[in-house]
Parts: structure tokens; sequence; C-alpha cells
């Protein structure tokens, strides 16, 4: 049963009671809990999440399932209407819910709450080495894989976009494939340049680097600075050196990959889950590159722009961190 839709009230308080009793309890009840993903890097992430919550469920009964989504924006709905109980979604999309922005407008989502963040995502363009194009400013006019309308990739470029002030005969070759097309477009030469907006190091960037010769565009602070101080779920970083074989590290910016639910979760629920991902952070470190920064002070704070859930502030506060 999930811990929204599938359990009666009575029921539920006998769970809750249950939980705070586990030490006594030989066999605690099962709560099945669903974690949206996507069809790529989140859906290795929620699986790894779930796996430390899983490990010590005979303690605490919850069994943690992560479920394969189209992303951010799916997940959000679908936590809205109570189809899941957890999700991963990106800083800005969590953002913009909880205002009432974008495809939330009119109807924010003030149920939404904070768990957790858990690693950067920055806006990542490639390009092939060929084409000699080192600046954002020489990829205007080119083609340019931006993404579907929705995806995080959009989203972040369209930002971008309109702080570099370029319209819409700038961008009049654009293309907006998914990023396996665009990988394999960008090699064939078919587009220019791609973007994706991924955690680091990514097995999509990996895999295309191999593809054929491909280069990283920076993204300089005089083209970010306002673009940053204007949206509190984006922060300046940069792609690490190390993590491709690169010279240098390559300036950018992006968002956070944050860990979502609801003011109807209960908190027993949500504490024991993060306090069990709290205590694996070096199993998670190992376990998934893109994890390897896992901090608590960090994973309690940025990125996260709706309210932290009780039970997760809880599970902080135990572990040392003030949220």
């Amino acid at each position: 049963m999930s811990a929204h839709s599938g359990l009666r009230r009575p029921f539920l308080a006998g769970v809750l009671a249950c939980l705070a009793l586990t030490a006594a309890a030989a066999d605690p009840p099962i709560i099945f809990v669903t974690l949206g993903t996507s069809e790529s890097l989140y859906y290795d992430v929620g699986r790894a999440l779930c796996s430390v919550v899983d490990k010590t469920r005979r303690e605490h009964g919850i069994r943690c399932s992560p479920e394969q989504t189209p992303g951010s924006v799916y997940n959000l709905e679908r936590l809205a209407d109570r189809d899941l109980d957890l999700a991963l979604a990106q800083s800005d999309a969590q953002f913009a819910a909880y205002r009432g922005e974008r495809t939330w407008e009119g109807r924010p989502f003030t149920e939404l709450r904070s768990v957790m963040s858990l690693y950067p995502e920055l806006l990542t363009i490639l390009t092939r080495v060929d084409l000699g194009l080192g600046s954002l400013q020489e990829l205007r006019g080119k083609r340019i894989n931006v993404g579907s309308p929705g995806s995080g990739n959009r989203t972040t470029w369209d930002k971008l976009q309109a702080a570099l002030g370029w319209g819409a005969e700038d961008m009049q070759n654009a293309t907006e494939m998914t990023p396996d097309r665009a990988g394999t477009a960008l090699c064939a030469g078919k587009i220019d340049a791609s973007v994706l907006m991924v955690g680091h190091p990514s097995p999509i960037v990996t895999a295309e680097l191999a593809a054929c010769a491909l280069g990283f565009v920076g993204i300089g602070s005089d083209e970010v600075d306002e673009l940053v101080s204007a949206f509190p779920y984006y922060t300046k970083g940069a792609i690490p050196a190390g993590q491709y074989g690169l010279a240098q590290a390559v300036p950018t910016f992006g968002g956070v990959a944050t860990l979502v639910t609801t003011a109807a979760m209960p908190e027993p629920v949500v504490y024991e889950s993060t306090r069990q991902i709290l205590a694996h952070l070096d199993d998670l470190r190992t376990r998934l590159p893109v994890l390897h920064e896992l901090k608590p002070a960090t994973m309690a704070r940025e990125g996260i722009t709706a309210p932290l859930h009780p039970g997760a502030e809880r599970a902080f506060r135990e572990f040392g961190v003030t949220p």
C-alpha cells in the first residue's frame, strides 16, 4: 500500500503507533513508499536512495520503490495528485510549483515540502571541436539543440537566452530533440551544439565524448551574474576538469536535484527515510559518482525553496544540522 492513498485513517494511526515503537516490534507493518524519478540519472539516484532505506526495513517497516517517470514536471504533478509519495525534481521546477508559476500558474502547490537536496545539475553545452566554437556568443544563430518544451534543459536555456537578449531570429535554427538523439545528431554534423542539464560526472556526457571529438562551451560570470541573482534556485558552478580529462574546469551555472514530498506524508515515514539516507552517506557516495559530494549541511539548505518537511527537519537536527 502507498503511504498516501492506500492507508485508511484507523490503519494509518496504528501504523504510526507501531513506527514509534519499532524498537519493541519484531515485525513492523510494511509501508510501501513510491519515489518518482525519471528515465535517466534520476532513476539511478532513486534506486540508490531506496536501497539504503530498504536495507533496514525490518527495523522501520518502510519499503521504498523507485518509479521511472518522464521527470521533474511529471513527478510534481503526480505528487499533487497523491499518485507518488516522494519525488526527485529540479530546484527550479520545485520553485515554480510551490510559487504557482509556469504551468502551475493560478494553482500553487502549497502542500509541497522539501526533504533534501542532492547534487548540482549544471547547464552543459557540448559542441564539435572542428567547429572552433569556444564561447557562448559564438553560438548565436547556430544550430543548437535546446531540448523539448517542458524539459529541464529547455527551461534553463530559455532563462539564459532571455538574459543574453537573444531573440527568435537568433534561435531560428534551434532544434528540440531529446538528449540521446541530440548526441547522435551532433556527431553526425546535423547540429552544432547540444544543451544538457545534468549532474556530473554524467553517463550521457561520457558516452557523447567517446562517440566523437567534442568540447565544452563555458558560460562565464558576465553572462550569468544577473540570472543567478534574479532566480534563487540557480547558482554558479563548474564542470570539474578531472571528471572528463579536461585541461581546466568549465564555468557554468545550474540548479540542484532535490527530493520532495507533500505535507500529507506522515512525519515518521519522512523522518525515518531521511535518517536512513543520512546514516548511509558513505555508501551513497561510493555507489554513484554524482553523489560523491553529499554533505548533510548542504543537503538541508541548498536549492530548497519549498518548506522542509518536519520529519526531514527532525532527522537533520539529529545529525547536528540546523536547517
